[in-house]
């Protein structure tokens, strides 16, 4: 983590400023230290990751527990291997949609929601340069944790701050972002998406993006009653209407962005797919990114 991002940190139970207190840098990177809130609650900073102290999802990415069985390096290949291609092959042009506005309107901080085994955190810091600094949020301490020493790998110059923490609750005052991310990350929070979109929008700058890459599907396909299997259909009444072009829209629109448009980076039909209910095998599907302006 970063020193230069802790004006912008606030404690999320009372909404105070935080004070770095204690720390250990490697060149200028915190890599071990403490912040501290005026109520006494005291933050850790642990291997280059502010740790908040929240949980994990019950049902879906459970970080820490896959890891018990392989390690995250066997978990991207099975990942990778079982993802049908047509599904990669229009997520990766959503990655370079992504990746042509910052080479074009070059923000110089940047969040990313839900980052997760960062897909786009990979690509984000192969192929930009040092020029802009990146915060990237998630529920997991421990994926984070495994996504910074990825990196330092590809681009040890490239500025990123990881910091472990609700994303329906961000440790961040209002307006700090020029631009904010997710890959697919806002959809994995099924009936906190709203939740999470409102806080999105509260950090990010006036006039500024949000871009956010999401799948769409078909109301009232098969694929649906499959997925009121397992989230039950009371979660379902609000999820479902996220994965529909009109919906989602409307979605972004509710939670305080002014605009909202889907920029479709393509479309075709499900695949089987051993990891993920959608896109349903037989049905139709689009991805793209939804660009929300605050």
């Amino acid at each position: 983590m970063y020193e230069e991002i802790i004006p912008f940190l606030k404690c999320p139970y009372c909404n105070n400023p935080l004070d770095l207190i204690d720390s250990e840098k490697k060149k200028e990177e915190i890599v071990n230290g403490k912040l501290k809130c005026n109520c006494e609650e005291l933050w850790e900073i642990r291997d280059g990751v502010l740790d908040f102290r929240v949980e994990e999802q019950e049902s879906v990415n459970r970080w820490s527990e896959l890891t018990k069985e392989m390690s995250f390096e066997e978990l991207d290949e099975m990942i990778l291997k079982y993802t049908p291609q047509n599904q990669k092959e229009i997520s990766r042009k959503s990655i370079e949609d992504i990746l042509d506005y910052l080479k074009l309107n070059k923000p110089k901080i940047v969040i990313d929601i839900a980052t997760g085994r960062g897909s786009l955190l990979n690509e984000l810091v192969k192929q930009l340069k040092s020029e802009f600094h990146l915060v990237c949020i998630d529920l997991s301490f421990v994926v984070l944790k495994a996504d910074r020493e990825k990196i330092k790998k590809f681009n040890p110059k490239i500025k990123v701050s990881f910091v472990s923490c609700d994303a329906t609750n961000l440790p961040f005052f209002e307006n700090c972002f020029d631009l904010a991310l997710s890959l697919m990350g806002i959809a994995n929070m099924r009936d906190l998406i709203f939740k999470a979109l409102k806080e999105t929008c509260r950090v990010l700058k006036p006039n500024h993006h949000f871009l956010n890459s999401t799948l769409i599907v078909e109301l009232n396909s098969k694929g649906y009653e499959k997925l009121e299997e397992v989230v039950g259909s009371q979660v379902l009444k609000t999820y479902n209407k996220y994965l529909v072009r009109t919906e989602v829209i409307n979605f972004h629109k509710k939670a305080g962005f002014r605009e909202a448009v889907f920029k479709m980076s393509g479309e075709s039909i499900g695949q089987k797919n051993e990891l993920d209910l959608l896109p349903f095998e037989g049905e139709w599907f689009a991805i793209g990114n939804i660009y929300a302006k605050k």
